[in-house]
């Protein structure tokens, strides 16, 4: 018998203000260190565009630890991203609020 691939999943992400190769790399990062996403294969990051807008998108696409859990798995991998990368908030909005102004 031949060895079954991984089941995988797939996350998306718009991030247009960030370097893409940094994004990847970060996204990756962040992945592979929840423990609802398998070590082995890594997660990959890869560029892709939407096909409706042709937004570029960074698609990161992981082996859930537990086959049965791979919808909890890729909520962990967007929290963890939004999160991590504090998508969606600009530059000067972190500042505002890591000093107290609103």
């Amino acid at each position: 018998a031949y060895p079954r691939p991984p089941l995988t999943t797939e996350a998306r992400f718009r991030l247009p203000d960030r370097d893409p190769a940094h994004a990847r790399r970060q996204i990756e990062t962040i992945a592979l260190s929840l423990p609802t996403v398998k070590k082995e294969p890594p997660p990959k990051a890869l560029l892709d565009r939407d096909p409706r807008t042709n937004e570029l998108e960074i698609v990161v696409i992981f082996a859930p630890a537990d086959k049965n859990l791979a919808v909890e798995a890729k909520s962990d991998v967007i929290q963890a991203v939004y999160d991590g990368l504090a998508v969606g908030a600009r530059d000067d909005d972190k500042e505002r609020h890591s000093s107290g102004q609103s």
